[in-house]
């Protein structure tokens, strides 16, 4: 990096440091800020003592729910030992390379095409053909996201410990057409529903349906987000899809399990804990409480063991 790009990058730094520690009030303790957080989203006080919605439950697992195998599941590059691990099988997508600094990346090892990601945010970069790509413009933008916390903006712990890094993954698909991404939130190992996100080429603006765990419609919807009134299919291996959902899922109290299935190969892409922050939509409302009764907090809880320390230490190590 030259002198140049150095102070560049130093200056950003200095931006983000403001942004989301002075900004994001990251002196106010997790309990008080969620508070904070929940009456400016839902006109609402957080009830923590006797949570009953669902929004407000995700809300408790934040403070209240902190498994160190969360770290690792929340960890996009390293939730590929986790699903291994658990199945036995390679449902990721193939991994390219991994990199702790922007610097070390080289572009003349990578395909033409791929997809670069930093592990603890949700904003992939499309490389669709790296000859006509700014490298140096690419490497800054990876250096402002692994100095960036997606911690900071909601409180959601399972990111917070996140050794930060840069992978590339293979492109699936053209890279134009946006696939279908499929959610399924687990209970205690159960699918209960799943919500198909469409239409979307950046992953935050897109149209959301919503199915039962048999692929009929759901009876609610997300008040921020159009349906897709197109007809969606259902995948002839759909039933291998909420399997694996389960399996992954297992002996958690909630996590929505994200995959993707390209020409009938199924893609394990990530684990949420706290979808859209913790702060869930759903219309009709009534529905936040219905879905918040399915949801089993673990008030008299203790501390898991782990799958395998050894391997558990060998994953946070790669």
């Amino acid at each position: 990096m030259d002198k140049d790009s150095f102070k560049k990058s130093f200056r950003e730094e200095i931006r983000f440091r403001y942004k989301y520690y002075i900004k994001r009030k990251m002196y106010i303790p997790d309990r008080i800020m969620l508070k904070k957080l929940y009456m400016e989203k839902t006109g609402k006080k957080l009830n923590l003592i006797n949570p009953k919605t669902f929004s407000e439950k995700l809300q408790w697992m934040k403070l209240y729910y902190r498994r160190p195998l969360f770290t690792i599941m929340a960890d996009k590059y390293r939730n590929r030992f986790y699903v291994e691990k658990i199945t036995g099988k390679d449902y990721s997508v193939p991994l390219l390379g991994k990199w702790d600094r922007p610097e070390d990346i080289d572009f003349n090892n990578l395909p033409n095409e791929f997809v670069l990601k930093t592990n603890h945010d949700d904003k992939p970069i499309l490389i669709l053909d790296k000859e006509r790509e700014n490298y140096q413009k690419i490497r800054h933008d990876l250096y402002v996201k692994l100095n960036t916390s997606f911690y900071a903006v909601a409180r959601e712990w399972a990111y917070k410990n996140i050794k930060r890094c840069i992978y590339a993954e293979e492109l699936l698909g053209d890279g134009k057409t946006p696939l279908l991404d499929y959610k399924f939130f687990c209970f205690d190992g159960e699918v209960k529903f799943l919500y198909i996100f469409s239409d979307s080429t950046d992953g935050k603006h897109g149209k959301m349906n919503f199915y039962d765990r048999d692929f009929e419609e759901a009876p609610f919807n997300h008040w921020h987000y159009p349906k897709n009134e197109n007809p969606i299919p259902k995948p002839e291996n759909f039933d291998e899809m909420v399997a694996l959902a389960e399996q992954l899922s297992k002996d958690i109290p909630f996590v929505r399990v994200d995959m993707f299935n390209v020409k009938g190969k199924i893609y394990v892409g990530e684990f949420t804990f706290y979808p859209t922050g913790g702060y869930v939509n759903f219309e009709p409302k009534e529905y936040d409480e219905i879905i918040g009764s399915w949801l089993k907090l673990p008030f008299m809880w203790k501390k898991k063991k782990e799958i395998d320390l050894e391997w558990y230490l060998d994953t946070l190590s790669r």
